[in-house]
């Protein structure tokens, strides 16, 4: 079978605990550097990691980081790789999971009372997902929203804005562009499915986004997130909360303050398209490892 040929040809070796995680897939061959396992497991299962319960050791700070050499086997697309590392996993490091829908809060991505501003999406913007360019160090595959997007980050040019583009079925081709104070996306072609998984990873707390909107047409979106805005309403809600606590270091998972200034930042962001979060309770699905070894098996 496919998924167990790329795990008998693929290499296993432990990363350095500073190294750089790196996904690539190129000329049938996937390339892995420095991934933990739980974010191994988030590839393999199609969905974020922050949404896999298991032992402390896979994700923490100090977790071992593996590097996955693999060979695509004859006939395989780089679209079966997650299936392929789910195998890969159980055959290596003997994984066992189960799946459990949690009733928690989610924010579900809805139209705002104004209606809906963005417009339909552009007629040449059908344009195809590329493959990763994984010889010109330039180009990654992430986990956003669960699905595998090919992101590419070349280094600015004359010391301008950092700029990147991010390509997948439900996301079209995005493109970024960054300073030292804010963001700007713009996506000619975009799914509000794409839409909430891009906010659920691109927000620094961990907030579940799940498209409620009932659209599956394609839009036109540009949205512009000020982080300088976002830093300063968490200063100063700590500040309220305890005046030598402005500039503490917490986990940002942990503090409040920081995720009511980024759902704050992003709500003013959705306005301009005619979006709005709202807080829902909804099912939210989370993998559970019932069995895993922290060393895989010899290749």
């Amino acid at each position: 079978a496919p998924a167990g040929g790329a795990g008998r040809t693929g290499g296993f070796g432990g990363g350095g605990p500073v190294c750089q995680a790196r996904f690539g897939m190129s000329g049938g061959r996937i390339e892995v550097q420095c991934f933990t396992l739980a974010a191994l497991m988030g590839h393999a299962f199609r969905i974020p990691a922050d949404r896999i319960v298991g032992p402390d050791w896979i994700a923490t700070a100090g977790a071992t980081k593996f590097d996955i050499a693999a060979k695509l086997p004859e006939g395989a697309s780089e679209a079966q790789v997650p299936e392929m590392l789910q195998a890969l996993l159980a055959d290596r490091f003997k994984l066992t999971i189960h799946r459990e829908n949690k009733e928690e809060t989610v924010y579900g991505l809805v139209v705002a009372k104004g209606g809906l501003k963005a417009k339909g999406a552009l007629p040449d913007a059908s344009e195809p997902v590329p493959d990763a360019d994984t010889n010109a160090q330039l180009s990654t595959v992430q986990n956003i929203g669960g699905v595998q997007t090919i992101v590419t980050s070349p280094p600015p040019r004359n010391g301008g804005n950092a700029t990147s583009t991010m390509s997948s079925p439900l996301m079209g081709t995005v493109r970024v562009t960054t300073d030292s104070n804010r963001e700007h996306l713009e996506a000619s072609n975009m799914t509000f499915e794409g839409l909430a998984g891009l906010l659920t990873t691109w927000m620094v707390a961990p907030v579940a986004v799940v498209d409620m909107t009932g659209l599956k047409g394609r839009y036109q979106v540009a949205l512009e997130i000020s982080w300088q805005d976002i830093w300063q309403d968490i200063v100063a809600a700590r500040q309220a909360a305890s005046p030598d606590a402005a500039d503490r270091g917490t986990d940002p998972a942990l503090d409040p303050a920081v995720t009511a200034a980024q759902l704050k930042e992003f709500r003013r962001a959705l306005q301009s398209i005619g979006l709005q979060l709202e807080p829902r309770k909804g099912p939210v699905e989370t993998i559970v490892v019932d069995h895993l070894e922290k060393t895989p098996t010899e290749n």
